[in-house]
Order: structure tokens, then sequence, then C-alpha cells
């Protein structure tokens, strides 16, 4: 149990006092929330609840697993005091979730931005969730990224989304080329690329060709006798007069 756990399971254990007492110092031991003090700081409320000095027996190296690491509660809460200690250190800061979910963006927004009303949040737009299995519709799935944006989300990222793109497309590819040959990969990527404005179409440039072109020619002082975009380009097969 956490050490707020351990103040409420004596309070409902003692038996010198009448519930009305106990829920009062309940009320009183909640009302400091709690959850937001370091342990030192939680100890000194509590003694004053109780009356006396080390009022609580609390020793967080018992819940220590094999291997050293310590078991905690997980959840929301847990992130939002994790996000409040970091808030001071941070550019950017999110929480990793089991599925996507407003609902559970919305309330880690709040209990960060409640206490630091500028600090950015980052929001995992992750493959590894089965977003058809969200619950969420596609008009739901259309505005998610906004209503996020309005929650403070102020970068999404999809993890690994150029990856499995790539790996949609060669699959695709390798298939129809099986059957196809040669013009599966006019048909499929070369047009597509031409109709959809794809400046990859022409790839030389993209090699850094034309960086490397006028080091050289910096270099041989405008002299240079070769060049990578230099006359006969094959890049020069997509100019305009010929797409």
């Amino acid at each position: 149990m956490t050490f707020g756990d351990a103040v409420l399971h004596k309070i409902h254990n003692m038996t010198n006092i009448d519930n009305i007492t106990k829920q009062k110092m309940i009320q009183k031991w909640n009302n400091s929330n709690p959850n937001t003090l370091s342990n030192t700081k939680a100890r000194k409320i509590a003694d004053q609840l109780f009356g006396t000095p080390n009022s609580i027996y609390f020793n967080w190296e018992l819940c220590r697993v094999r291997e050293g690491y310590y078991r905690i509660q997980s959840g929301i809460d847990y992130c939002i005091q994790r996000a409040r200690a970091y808030a001071p250190h941070s550019d950017l800061i999110w929480m990793e979730t089991a599925v996507p979910s407003i609902k559970d963006a919305a309330k880690f927004s709040k209990g960060v931005l409640s206490a630091y009303p500028h600090q950015m949040l980052a929001y995992n737009l992750s493959p590894s969730f089965n977003w058809d299995a969200s619950g969420m519709n596609d008009t739901e799935l259309a505005r998610f990224n906004d209503e996020l944006g309005q929650l403070g989300y102020t970068w999404q990222f999809i993890t690994l989304a150029g990856f499995h793109s790539n790996g949609l497309v060669v699959k695709k590819f390798a298939r129809d080329f099986a059957a196809k040959g040669m013009l599966s990969y006019v048909q499929d990527i070369q047009r597509m690329e031409r109709k959809e404005g794809v400046e990859l179409l022409k790839h030389q440039k993209w090699s850094g060709a034309e960086l490397i072109d006028k080091m050289v020619s910096v270099a041989s002082g405008g002299r240079s006798s070769t060049a990578a975009m230099g006359a006969g380009v094959t890049e020069e097969q997509f100019s305009s007069s010929k797409m």
C-alpha cells in the first residue's frame, strides 16, 4: 500500500474513537492533498493528525521484487504526480496508455495543467493500439487529434507510421510484381507518384546530388568537368514535356 493507504488503514482500524471522529480525520487527511506531498511532508501531517511522532509504520523497501524494482500502484493519478515532478525540467511530457482515450487524456491534462498551466503535453498515437477496437467510430477518430489539441497536447506523433506504411506498400508491390512484372511498378508507384505530386519521383536531388555538385564547384573554382546533375541526367526524363 502507499503511505496514504497506510494512514487511512490506521484510521479505519482505530478502536478508541467513534465513526464521526474517524470521518473528520479522513476528511482532514484528504484535504491535505496527500498524493502531491513528499513522504517527509506527508509524515508530518500524519503525525499532527494522530498526535504522535512516527505515527505510521511505513517501509517502502518491503515492496521490492526479487530484481530490486519497486512495485507501484499504477494508473493515471500516478502518472500525473510523476508529470508534476518532471514538469519544471521538461519541454514535453506524455503518458503511455493501454488504449486511446480522450477521457484518459483529459484527466491527465487537467491534473498536470492545473499545477503547471503552461506545460506542453505530447500524445503517442501508437500503431500498437487496435484503433478499430477502441470503441470510436470514424467520426470520432477524425476529430481525435483536434480534441487532443484542445486539451493541451501540442505534439502528437505516430510511432512507426513510416514502418507500417512502408510494409504495406512493399507487401502490395511484391505481390503484384510477381504477377505483372515491371507494369506493377509503373502502374502502382511511378504513375501514382506523378498523380499525387510526390517529389520523390525525381529522387536524384533527394540523394544530395545537387549539394555535392555545388560543393565540387566551389572546391574547383567553378571548373568541374563532372556533375551528378549535369547534362543527360536521368531526372530529365521527368521534365514537364515528358510527363
